[in-house]
């Protein structure tokens, strides 16, 4: 085709949707194409073959001789574009094209790509009137809410003069914006610097101006699009970060995405006053590594979730990172080291000295202080140790002297566990496991009830609807109400075989009875599709003019503490 001269021409698609309206717009380009110094008709056709694709050749080889031999003043050119307009065209509905013809509504700020998507798609909807119609979508579904206010105000005007009116107001918006763009800004703001005010400034120009020869801010693609933006990569796309339409995650401008890559204000004011205030306590992020292996991240759930120091330390904690590159198997946590007098605390002994131990359900070793150790008689003898201890929301580790082994007694219990030493004056800490074998904690795991020898025992009960059988209900009736019987409601042909189906159900059941005879009240029944579970319908019955003819009756509803004693003792309940 180089040697030729002949310029490039697109390839038809045959897999998306709207075959029969694109395939009617390609072959019309393509005839002002080959009809430009093309006469031999032999030469239109092998032009239409080249310029295909190998999936609209894939079709055409399944045609017959007799479909593509031509007939009377037919040419093998016109025969074979009639013949792929007729395989296209009855794969279209027109119901569904009207369909969505009537749902269509303007997408960008342009009235002509609006009005260019109403002409495409009036082409397959078989309208007897196809410019009234496209006047009356263009009248419903358009932005400007003046053009809406032409059409509705003047309804003999016709599109023609709707399109040169929507023009008009289109430019003049434009114009106007441009305008309002020369005006100077007083105010300046000091925090954000010179960039975002070319920002802001740079925001009030027309969203069209704004696309010109730069990126796509729907699918971060060169802008604009051959085709304009109805043929955008990104059109009727879901985004991945913010669930939304028409555009990609790349260039998602949600505020969910921007509060995830960008610090909020407050968080930037927080850090700005930090330098003169004590922030020992803040943690704003947690990073832990997902992909580390799953031994590490067994290690990383046992965390403990607050420390609350004493300490003079200044030291802001902002982040803390678990991608230390240290051994996770020789690290423990704590909860609290602070000696706060609200803390529980227990009075466990070693040896012959009795210590105010704190309990901490979060921590996984012993800990004692320094001054603390010393005061042990016997003297106990430590032992080197690779452990390291950690604190929740501290990057550093507590210095451990060493462990030795002894025995902890809290009233008449005891158990032996090891205790770690630390240089720090803070209050002793008993770890989890140590707290369970002194049992100073209990822990409640679950309720266990045995449901299965229950269902047995009353199978009876658990066996059908559940219908109050044998007993009559006694209604007090006003008779002085007059019975109304009301008018029925239509039920949709499309689920009446799904009501008939749930009827009989419940009369077999028993729920219902069939009433024959004159009856002087009559309640329509309301009928209600299941949306999760297709072919089933929730039936309904509109009682409220029998209501006013049912006497009330008034009980006194039970009070908490009268529950309670009527309860006591009570073996099984039931809801």
């Amino acid at each position: 085709m180089a040697s030729l001269g002949l310029p490039t021409y697109p390839t038809f698609d045959c897999a998306s949707a709207g075959r029969a309206v694109r395939w009617q717009k390609w072959v019309s380009r393509l005839k002002n194409f080959v009809g430009y110094g093309i006469e031999s008709v032999e030469r239109q056709k092998a032009l239409l073959l080249t310029f295909a694709g190998d999936e609209l050749n894939d079709i055409v080889d399944t045609f017959t001789e007799e479909q593509l031999t031509p007939r009377g003043n037919e040419t093998h050119f016109s025969k074979l574009c009639d013949t792929i307009t007729n395989h296209f065209s009855p794969q279209s509905n027109r119901e569904y094209q009207r369909y969505v013809f009537r749902h269509t509504h303007q997408s960008s700020d342009n009235i002509e790509e609006f009005y260019a998507e109403l002409k495409q798609l009036s082409l397959t909807c078989q309208f007897h009137d196809a410019d009234a119609e496209i006047k009356s979508q263009l009248i419903s579904g358009c932005k400007s809410q003046k053009v809406r206010e032409k059409g509705l105000s003047s309804p003999d005007i016709s599109l023609a003069d709707l399109l040169t009116y929507a023009r008009t107001m289109q430019l003049t918006t434009v114009q106007a914006k441009l305008m309002a763009s020369d005006s100077p800004v007083n105010a300046i703001n000091t925090n954000f610097g010179q960039n975002h005010n070319n920002q802001r400034q740079r925001s009030t120009l027309p969203r069209n101006q704004r696309h010109h020869h730069g990126k796509c801010n729907n699918c971060g693609g060169e802008w604009p699009h051959i085709g304009g933006q109805n043929h955008c990569p990104a059109r009727n796309k879901t985004c991945r970060a913010c669930n939304k339409l028409h555009h990609f995650a790349s260039v998602c401008k949600s505020t969910t995405t921007r509060h995830q890559d960008q610090p909020s204000q407050s968080q930037s004011h927080s850090r700005r006053q930090g330098q003169s205030h004590n922030l020992r306590r803040r943690v704003h992020v947690i990073n832990s590594d997902s992909d580390r292996r799953q031994g590490q991240s067994h290690n990383l759930r046992h965390r403990v979730h607050v420390i609350n120091s004493d300490s003079d330390s200044d030291t802001p904690v902002n982040r803390l990172n678990t991608t230390d590159t240290y051994n996770y198997n020789d690290t423990e946590y704590v909860f609290a080291t602070n000696k706060g007098s609200n803390l529980p605390h227990f009075a466990v002994s070693i040896g012959d000295h009795e210590f105010q131990f704190l309990a901490d359900s979060g921590a996984t070793i012993n800990l004692l202080a320094k001054v603390d150790f010393d005061k042990l008689n016997p003297k106990q003898m430590l032992q080197t140790s690779s452990k390291r201890i950690s604190a929740y929301g501290s990057p550093s580790h507590i210095p451990v002297l060493g462990v030795f082994h002894a025995t902890l007694r809290h009233g008449t219990t005891s158990t032996t566990a090891p205790i770690y030493v630390v240089d720090r004056n803070e209050r002793p800490i008993l770890g989890w496991q140590t707290c369970r074998d002194l049992q100073l904690i209990d822990t409640i795991n679950h309720i266990s009830s045995n449901q299965s020898a229950l269902v047995q025992e009353f199978s009876d009960l658990f066996t059908g609807l559940g219908c109050l059988q044998n007993t009559q209900v006694k209604l007090h009736i006003d008779q002085n109400i007059q019975p109304i019987a009301q008018r029925y409601r239509r039920i949709p042909f499309h689920i009446r075989q799904d009501v008939e189906k749930q009827l009989n159900k419940d009369e077999e059941r028993g729920v219902i009875e069939k009433a024959t005879g004159p009856t002087p009240w009559v309640s329509p029944i309301v009928v209600v599709p299941k949306p999760k579970q297709p072919g089933k319908v929730r039936v309904c019955v509109d009682m409220r003019s029998a209501n006013t003819a049912i006497k009330r009756e008034h009980h006194a509803t039970p009070t908490l503490d009268e529950l309670k004693t009527e309860l006591s003792g009570a073996e099984y309940l039931a809801k």
